[in-house]
């Protein structure tokens, strides 16, 4: 078929094609939809349609490399004149996506790392998308069904497995001499452990601040309170403030 009629309005209107369109877009937005929810119902900042917008953005940029591909003449020409190599398409498309995950990736006052999962949905929807807009659907359905057990069956398996987090405890005391000792004997007698510490001294009012980084087990998790309690009772004791990691 000669450039020019390929070019035409009567091949982007082709109902053949536009319905392979719908088709591979409806796969994407499906695909990703289902993952977006679950980032969605947990109030992440990439959500529902921030995941859909990447997956079809993704799927749009794979059918326009198809479509240009075919609008060569031969598939040497595709290769080397015009380089319409699909890999260095999804090449381009995980790369740029990489930029967007950072974007929901925080590093809080806490020296604690929010967004990571949220980051790699969307890496991972950009791939679904890109999968749909080539055409491989039973592979982006699969992919989807994947990605969702990870996120949503697994969040059940990581909650039992023992490993460990890290929670932040801030004690304002007036005991300036033996108050980091007496508070860090009071937190490692509850079973915890201190993994890091910072002192800081008010001058004016002769105040002891500690904040120490504590190491417990999730299923220890509950002991905080009776962390913050057994701080409480200890003389000098102004303030205490525990900040619980989130899982």
């Amino acid at each position: 078929m000669p450039f020019a009629t390929l070019l035409s309005w009567q091949y982007e209107l082709d109902p053949a094609r536009i319905v392979d369109h719908l088709i591979r877009l409806g796969v994407a937005i499906a695909a990703s939809g289902i993952i977006g929810m679950e980032r969605e119902l947990h109030g992440r900042a990439a959500g529902f349609r921030t995941h859909i917008l990447v997956a079809l953005g993704s799927a749009i940029i794979m059918m326009a490399a198809g479509d240009l591909y075919l609008l060569l003449p031969d598939a040497h020409s595709a290769a080397t004149i015009a380089r319409l190599d699909p890999g260095r398409v999804v090449q381009g498309i995980i790369t740029g996506i990489g930029f967007l995950g950072a974007g929901v990736i925080v590093k809080h006052d806490d020296n604690r790392v929010r967004g990571l999962t949220t980051a790699a949905s969307l890496w991972t929807v950009a791939a679904l998308g890109a999968l749909a807009g080539a055409g491989l659907l039973v592979l982006a359905g699969m992919g989807a069904a994947a990605a969702w057990i990870t996120l949503v069956l697994f969040r059940y398996v990581e909650r039992i497995m023992p490993s460990e987090v890290y929670e932040t405890i801030t004690v304002r005391t007036t005991d300036v001499e033996t108050g980091f000792s007496r508070v860090r004997s009071a937190i490692e007698a509850t079973g915890a452990r201190v993994q890091s510490f910072r002192l800081s001294r008010d001058m004016a009012d002769k105040v002891l601040r500690v904040d120490m980084t504590v190491v417990l087990k999730k299923r220890q998790r509950n002991r905080g309170e009776q962390i913050v309690n057994a701080l409480c009772q200890l003389s000098g004791t102004l303030r205490v403030q525990w900040s619980p990691g989130q899982e």
